[in-house]
């Protein structure tokens, strides 16, 4: 309440001020102005990172019901943009992945692959191709989309069958 009552006496000052001598409350005036455009300025100088920085993105993953021991989630162009590279990705481990910021992701929409190969065990003179536990669905073939949006939890559950 005092904040007001303060503004309320400023501005009869001010109408005051502005009837004795218009010059003098005209200058008044422009400063006043000037200085509540420093203001803004200040406060988007402040904020303006806020809005540049990209958006964490976290979640989980399951796998039968279980949580996901280890394996790689990645985020790619759903437009097919970037010659298939993913543009972000985390490593997912006891089914939970993150990605911080920074970098973080932009907003946008992003196409979802999931891909866990099992643990192939060679005989010490050639390694066989790795086996992918994840059906195709959920990698190569995904269809699986998420809307990736600033000032938001960004989180995403992914229940593998």
């Amino acid at each position: 309440m005092l904040l007001f009552d303060y503004l309320r006496e400023l501005s009869a000052e001010f109408r005051g001020l502005s009837r004795r001598n218009p010059r003098l409350a005209a200058g008044v005036g422009i400063v006043a102005v000037l200085l509540a455009v420093l203001g803004v300025w200040q406060a988007a100088t402040w904020l303006e990172p806020l809005f540049r920085a990209g958006c964490s993105v976290s979640g989980t993953v399951t796998l039968d019901g279980q949580p996901l021991a280890r394996g790689m989630i990645t985020f790619h162009d759903p437009e097919g943009l970037g010659d298939g590279k993913p543009v972000a990705g985390a490593p997912v481990v006891g089914g939970r992945y993150a990605i911080a910021v920074p970098p973080g992701m932009r907003p946008g929409r992003y196409t979802v692959r999931i891909r866990s190969p099992r643990e192939v065990v060679g005989d010490g003179l050639t390694t066989p191709p790795a086996e992918e536990r994840i059906p195709a669905e959920f990698n190569d073939a995904s269809s699986i989309l998420i809307d990736v949006r600033r000032l938001r939890w960004n989180t995403f559950h992914f229940v593998v069958p």
